[in-house]
């Protein structure tokens, strides 16, 4: 995550924690279930103060996501049969900060809660019977996982909006395009927010891991079970409420690697899921539209994924991929960082946390440890593949002097009639080769790069390295089929010069590269736009997968 993109997800973190903190009840559960006994007296106590969250909590206990053998009508038995563990964790579910909520349209809460609910429960479900453990954990941190979404819709507007219904209606990933725009995505938001609240430390890690199936392999086993939970009922949601196809590959792949269930094992699975989402609903009392059928979406999805395999490599080169939806969210982003940036005196006084810790003092808890995808430093190996912030972009690209060099390439080719192209090359697992080789190791080994890019486009362009292992070649006098090409004989030259090294430090060394070309130079064309058009064709270059070209030709 850029160094820009933290202070970003700090501000919007903090406002957050002023506005929207955990009810009394619930802080209080908390504290009372924190200890190694509990005072069940203390405990029923305290939730009866609360006689619309005890009629929540024994109507769902009631409902057909529990399937008790018989109906449980006070706390007593609640506790009793459930235990308080699984009570606890009902009772952090159903005490959402209500003003999290206000405000937001319907078709937005819709969609939120549809797709939740479905996490939830689905969660749930796969936990008890593939995983063999209880399922409450899984149940509340589906429920919640979210939460971060909420908060960008109610501080960022409609640009977000927009952008979310642009990329579920493309088909696209979430947290990648959003990791990509904004720098950071909504479940490390979520995350940060959770820990704010004092939930279970296992649950703030989950909730903030990427939908990773290598990432979440890498982890100590003790801590893979839920991570592989939420990103197996991630899939399923999407695919049941979204009518995703591309869900069901990615789906299939992710039960592979577990290896703790098959396709096969779905159907029966999800046999009485809409009865039980609909009683959750009932319970929350919220309306729920769409959804469908799960057999007709897995056919239906069974049929288009071939379709959609072969377009998926065309659909980052599609001019729709300039979105006005994303330029959009940038300036809603840029915006609110200016908003934000508050005095600490004017800010509200964060809620205090359980056993008198205030919410905004995170160093001063020590039974919470933050997770690597929102530390201030986080490993390499816990994360997706470098994407840089669009919304950062620009700056950082100007600071290098970079969109001078452009400006002035293109008054010359627009004078002599010729085309220009721009170049951007990210080395893939930059902050992995840190790691390994260390700075000075790093700083030797950009140099050489440098030095075998320039002799693979030489007589093209001149290689300058702007940082963090990115390179940008101004090219004039070439168009979208030359610097395609240039791009393809920089990825031999490195391929064939990194080998050896690669193989002794153990990490693959290749490259991205993003080019945007112009084949003929418009008068009062905008540099800023040629530079950002070069990176959202690097982004893209990224996310799919690396060692990668994406171009396009804007005029």
């Amino acid at each position: 995550m850029p160094p820009s993109a933290h202070g970003v997800l700090d501000q919007f973190v903090n406002r957050a924690r002023g506005l929207y903190s955990q009810p009394a009840v619930a802080m209080r559960v908390l504290e009372l279930t924190s200890h190694p006994k509990v005072d069940v007296r203390a405990l029923k106590e305290c939730l009866e103060n609360d006689p619309a969250l005890t009629m929540k909590i024994l109507r769902v206990v009631n409902s057909a996501l529990f399937g008790l053998s018989r109906e449980v009508t006070d706390l007593n038995q609640a506790l009793a049969l459930l235990g308080t563990r699984p009570l606890k964790m009902l009772v952090l579910g159903f005490s959402l900060p209500r003003n999290l909520f206000a405000a937001l349209e319907a078709d937005v809460l819709s969609r939120y809660w549809r797709h939740t609910l479905t996490k939830a429960v689905v969660g749930r479900e796969l936990a008890q019977r593939f995983w063999q453990q209880p399922g409450d954990e899984a149940f509340i941190a589906g429920l919640l996982q979210e939460i971060g979404e909420l908060v960008l819709v109610q501080d960022l507007g409609e640009p977000y909006v927009k952008f979310v219904h642009r990329v579920h209606q493309d088909g696209g990933e979430l947290l990648e395009m959003e990791l990509a725009t904004l720098g950071f995505d909504h479940a490390v938001l979520s995350a940060r927010l959770l820990d704010h609240w004092g939930l279970p430390e296992a649950i703030v890690h989950a909730v903030g891991m990427p939908h990773d199936a290598a990432a979440i392999l890498a982890l100590p086993a003790a801590q893979q079970p839920l991570p592989q939970i939420l990103h197996v009922a991630e899939l399923l949601a999407r695919l049941l409420t979204c009518e995703s196809p591309p869900a069901l590959e990615a789906l299939t792949a992710a039960c592979g690697h577990y290896q703790r269930l098959s396709l096969d094992d779905l159907p029966a699975l999800l046999a009485n899921l809409d009865e039980k989402i609909e009683q959750l609903a009932a319970v929350l009392k919220l309306q729920l539209t769409g959804g469908a059928d799960f057999s007709t979406v897995l056919s239906a999805a069974h049929e288009q994924l071939s379709v959609v395999a072969e377009e998926a490599a065309l659909e980052l080169l599609r001019p729709e991929q300039d979105w006005e939806e994303t330029a959009e969210l940038a300036q809603a982003l840029s915006a609110f960082a200016r908003s934000a940036a508050t005095p600490p005196s004017e800010m509200p006084a964060p809620a205090p946390r359980p056993g008198g810790l205030p919410g905004g003092d995170e160093a001063s808890s020590p039974s919470v440890t933050p997770h690597p995808r929102f530390a201030s430093e986080e490993p390499a190996s816990n994360r997706p593949r470098q994407a840089i912030s669009s919304a950062a972009i620009t700056a950082t690209l100007i600071a290098a002097g970079l969109e001078g060099r452009v400006a002035t390439a293109m008054t010359n080719c627009r004078r002599q009639r010729q085309p220009l192209s721009l170049m951007l090359a990210q080395l893939d697992h930059f902050d992995n080769w840190i790691l390994t080789q260390g700075v000075e190791g790093t700083k030797s080994l950009i140099a050489r790069l440098e030095a075998v890019l320039g002799r693979a486009v030489e007589g093209v362009s001149v290689p300058e390295h702007l940082g963090d292992g990115l390179f940008a070649m101004v090219a004039e006098d070439c168009d979208r089929p030359e610097a395609v090409a240039a791009a393809r004989e920089i990825q031999r030259h490195v391929s064939r010069w990194s080998q050896p090294k690669a193989e002794a430090a153990g990490e693959p060394l290749t490259l991205s590269l993003g080019l945007a070309s112009l084949s003929a130079v418009p008068k009062n064309f905008p540099s800023g736009e040629l530079l950002e058009t070069a990176h959202r064709c690097l982004v893209g270059a990224q996310l799919s997968g690396g060692d990668t070209v994406k171009s396009i030709d804007l005029v």
